[in-house]
């Protein structure tokens, strides 16, 4: 879904954070997962960190993953390798 509607994903299924850091709301095994992501201009989605749903650490959650956005634009220059899936790849 993400590589269909990129930033237009909705809810449940994804939420826009801040500073152009968003997160992927999947339920693994019962427990509320968090994958924040951040979608660059040509359109690459990088991925950014993996947490657990909890509301007394969810904000240092976010904080962390802003930083790690700043750190990958900051440190690494432009992805190149791309994954494409291919039809029939599960």
């Amino acid at each position: 879904m993400l590589a269909e509607l990129g930033p237009q994903t909705p809810m449940p299924y994804a939420r826009p954070l801040r500073e152009g850091v968003a997160e992927l709301r999947p339920s693994l095994d019962g427990i509320q997962t968090r994958v924040t992501y951040w979608i660059t201009d040509d359109r690459r989605v990088v991925l950014l960190t993996v947490f657990h749903r909890t509301r007394a650490h969810e904000e240092a959650q976010i904080n962390r993953a802003v930083l790690a956005k700043k750190e990958c634009e900051a440190e690494h220059g432009p992805a190149h390798t791309d994954f494409t899936r291919e039809e029939g790849d599960q």
